[in-house]
């Protein structure tokens, strides 16, 4: 997510293995489903 970010990529083609696109992916889209672990310390703030 931090290299998107860096780059300011907002989406990702999806391809199928012919290489035609097929959909995008967002960045709201993959942090929508992403696994967040809170940090140690991240709680005391």
């Amino acid at each position: 997510m931090c290299v998107l970010r860096t780059h300011k990529i907002k989406t990702l083609p999806v391809l199928e293995r012919a290489g035609r696109v097929t959909g995008v992916l967002t960045l709201v889209d993959s942090m929508k489903h992403a696994t967040l672990e809170i940090h140690e310390g991240f709680e005391a703030r």
